[in-house]
């Protein structure tokens, strides 16, 4: 691809090329050659003359005069010797000492200077590189002196064909294989071509690679001193965001970084064609930009990539070791077209939490289970996954149920190996279960209408597809606060006339302030509420001026809230912000949820069960009654996720920070025969592993590569305690002849004080617990909630944009896809090295 970067400012220029300096007028009618520094161009433009640089003639640099170089001493023709300063009159310089001698030989092709510009030396240096020709240089030929590659300083012009003073064809020989008396490698050159340097590279790389290296740091350290050079082929230096820098400039790569960044930032195609956008890019690469691709060239070349990606995918899935869990949903975009968002969980041969977009396919249809079942279905088995599947996470809606169902029934025809059971393989999403139990709470305060959602709802009949799923429902009404239930003023004061505290009336009190407020500019930011717990927390956080203000205004004063009333949010933003700190600690991915699952029920059960025996709940008939609308909630979903699966009661065995120890301090909600039955059940599951300890094998980079510091003295300690030769392999011999119940065993006597994560401990204790590692490696992948996949549907929000209607469904699923292995190999780190 041709560049047309600056032209090089060293090129050794005919006799008699040169336009003369302006030279400034003296009154008394003479030229004064001092008042001016002397102007130095920078680039030249051919000009048509009579001489032609034909085959016959004698090259520029093979005329008889001596020619000249920019920037050299000798310039006495153009710089005539001022006068010296005892004169006060300036001599005025004859203009026959301006006038170069004839040349004898015919006049090669004029390059004439333009005054307008101003010097470059950045590549004088060029000039004095060992092994660039003498003469012939293809560098110092008008046509190839704009040219800032540094190929052409050690090419040699044969055979030249010019017409009408242009050069139209010729052959270039490498100087390199000339000064070593090797057989020349030419190239035929002709002006129609596109100019590419990439087989002169080439060349050079391969038949004079030291040559070649050395000439090229020299050139860039010249160039650009204030850089540090890039890492040396076969450095394990690894590049960052800076050094990409100083590489020397790769069209294909640009345009691959081009790519990436329009997935990776969900930017539109059009984009390619905003003249902003593209004189930025031409600013920063003048050779890039003139050339840059448009938008249906970068459409057609991420759509040419999806198949590598796909490939790709199903690599990184075929090597990770152990089991994968899915979660999955349906969605409806913008432009009203219907996906399914797949999501694959799965633990990495380095005991890292990992999760890729499986699949975005097009649901067409109803968003019935058996439907999103086949589309599943099919994905896993093509990928070759019917036998490592382990569970599938999703929300509590019910053509969720008849999704697990359907899945199980059609894995079972295609795994060779394993039989699925549909209520084992279930996990329910728990931030929906805190959801959904904090809505019925706040339809008993009348934070919401009763008729905005029912609190029983799990799937409209004939809904499906058309309306918002039950999850969308209940965090649009436990975050909006425009579905409350409002109260008239006159409800209001009939209701605080009352003895007590209505809770009903404190919220509603609260909510009427917050809409005042919203509508008074100068208050909108002291009060920024856009949900029921927030609009509670910032209401205790701005007691004070709420009360100032209740006092001072009068559109207020009748919102007053007493200090009884206080008391009562105290309570309530004290209860919803412990549902809000576990829904949270649910909704992270970067450690083993399903673990904690149990625990947060436990926590949230047993802050309901105090919440009701304190004396506002006792007091309020509403508080109380929340409260226990809130439990049934919570307690429904606890009975189907521990009764219908037992990977519950095996992430919390198998989390050494655990094991029995949350089953024997809660015997209230763990009863004898429900651990019997789940004992049971993991010790059949575990005996089905072998004692074979997993090796490790060279997986494509996974995720982001997380830089260690390594000490060597501390590794080399390390090695000598952990030395096998030395100390013998007990853990080894131990697994070798223990039985699976011994194993486990083993591992609950072992009393030593966890303080790590359990990712970590069995990272350091595979070997240990070979049995168990393998278990738990297929267990603690199944997240505990559905969070992955509402974060997919997020990026698909900013994908499908209000301006992207027109995304066709296809492409819309490989610009998801695309983006999520991206994400995967670190494409949103400093330390990204594009594939």
């Amino acid at each position: 691809m041709v560049e047309h970067d600056r032209p090089d400012p060293t090129l050794v220029l005919p006799e008699g090329s040169r336009r003369q300096p302006k030279r400034k007028q003296c009154p008394d009618g003479s030229e004064d050659a001092t008042s001016s520094p002397t102007h130095q161009p920078r680039g030249t433009k051919a000009r048509k003359t009579n001489g032609m640089f034909t085959p016959g003639d004698a090259h520029p640099e093979e005329v008889t005069e001596p020619a000249q170089t920019l920037g050299s001493s000798s310039a006495t023709a153009r710089n005539p010797t001022p006068t010296p300063t005892t004169n006060p009159t300036p001599t005025p310089t004859p203009t026959t000492n301006l006038t170069p001698a004839p040349i004898p030989v015919t006049t090669p092709t004029v390059i004439e200077v333009d005054d307008e510009e101003t010097e470059t030396t950045g590549l004088k240096h060029r000039l004095s590189m060992p092994g660039r020709p003498k003469s012939s240089c293809v560098a110092d030929h008008p046509q190839f002196q704009s040219k800032e590659s540094l190929v052409y300083m050690f090419l040699i012009m044969v055979e030249p064909e010019h017409e009408e003073g242009k050069l139209v064809s010729c052959e270039m020989a490498c100087a390199f294989c000339s000064a070593k008396k090797l057989p020349e490698k030419k190239w035929k050159w002709n002006a129609s071509g596109r100019g590419s340097t990439s087989n002169f590279l080439n060349h050079f790389k391969a038949k004079h690679t030291n040559v070649w290296a050395a000439r090229n740091t020299e050139d860039m350290s010249a160039r650009f001193p204030n850089r540090s050079m890039t890492p040396e082929e076969g450095s394990t230096q690894q590049l960052t965001l800076h050094s990409w820098t100083n590489k020397a400039f790769d069209f294909p790569m640009a345009d691959q970084l081009l790519a990436e960044w329009m997935v990776l930032g969900c930017e539109e195609f059009l984009e390619m064609e905003n003249q902003a956008f593209r004189r930025f890019v031409t600013h920063l690469r003048p050779a890039y930009g003139t050339k840059m691709v448009n938008a249906d060239a970068v459409k057609n070349h991420i759509h040419g990539q999806h198949e590598k990606v796909e490939i790709r995918l199903k690599e990184y899935l075929k090597n990770a070791p152990g089991k994968k869990a899915f979660a999955a949903d349906a969605w409806t975009s913008n432009n009203n077209l219907a996906y399914l968002a797949i999501v694959v969980s799965f633990i990495t041969e380095e005991w890292e939490m990992a999760s890729l977009l499986f699949d975005f396919p097009h649901l067409k249809g109803q968003h019935t289970g058996k439907n999103m079942a086949e589309l599943l279905a099919k994905k896993i088995i093509d990928y070759g996954l019917a036998d490592d599947f382990s569970a599938l996470a999703a929300d509590n809606a019910s053509n969720n149920d008849t999704l697990r169902q359907e899945l199980a029934s059609i894995l079972n025809e295609a795994s060779q190996r394993t039989w699925y059971d549909p209520e084992e393989m279930t996990v329910r999403c728990l931030p929906h279960a805190i959801h959904l139990a904090v809505q019925s709470f706040l339809i008993e305060l009348k934070a919401v209408g009763d008729n905005d959602i029912d609190p029983n709802q799990v799937e409209t009949p004939g809904s499906a597809g058309l309306g918002k799923n039950p999850e969308e429902t209940a965090e649009e009404v436990t975050v909006q606060d425009e579905g409350m239930a409002e109260m008239s003023d006159a409800e209001l004061l009939a209701a605080q006339a009352k003895d007590g505290v209505d809770v009903t009336v404190v919220v509603q009190k609260i909510h009427q302030i917050s809409k005042l407020t919203r509508s008074s500019p100068q208050w909108s930011e002291e009060f920024p509420w856009n949900s029921t717990y927030f609009m509670v927390k910032w209401a205790k956080e701005l007691r004070a001026a709420i009360d100032e203000l209740c006092i001072r205004n009068d559109l207020y004063k009748k919102y007053k809230i007493s200090s009884e009333e206080w008391e009562v949010v105290d309570v309530i933003v004290e209860f919803l912000e412990i549902f809000r700190n576990c829904s949270e600690k649910m909704s992270t991915g970067n450690f083993p949820t399903l673990s904690a699952s149990l625990l947060v029920y436990v926590k949230l059960m047993n802050a309901v069960n105090k919440f009701m025996e304190s004396d506002t709940a006792k007091r309020n008939a509403s508080v109380w009654a929340g409260l226990f609308a809130c439990k049934e909630k919570l307690e429904k979903y606890y009975d189907k996720s521990t009764y219908e699966s037992h990977y519950y009661y095996a992430a919390a065995v198998l989390d050494p920070r655990l094991k029995h120890k949350l089953f024997d301090a809660n015997p209230n909600l763990f009863t004898r025969d429900w651990r019997h039955r789940m004992e049971t059940a993991f010790r059949e599951r575990l005996s089905l592993y072998s004692t074979a300890v997993p090796s490790s094998r060279a997986t494509p980079s996974t995720a982001t590569q997380t830089p260690s510091v390594s000490n060597t003295n501390a590794s080399s300690i390390d090695d000598l305690f952990n030395d096998e030769s030395l100390l013998g392999s007990s853990a080894s011999s131990l697994s070798a002849t223990e039985t699976a119940d011994e194993e486990y065993a083993r591992y609950l006597r072992d009393q030593t004080i966890i303080s790590v994560d359990c990712l970590p401990f069995w990272k350091m204790s595979c070997q240990s617990y070979p049995r168990l590692a393998a278990y738990a490696r297929d267990v603690l992948a199944i997240p505990g909630s559905s969070v992955s996949v509402e974060r997919v549907l997020s990026v698909g929000r900013d994908l499908i944009g209000l301006h992207r209607h027109s995304l066709s469904a296809e492409t819309s699923s490989e610009l998801m896809i695309h983006r999520s292995i991206l994400v995967f190999e670190g494409g949103l780190t400093a330390n990204y090295v594009p594939k």
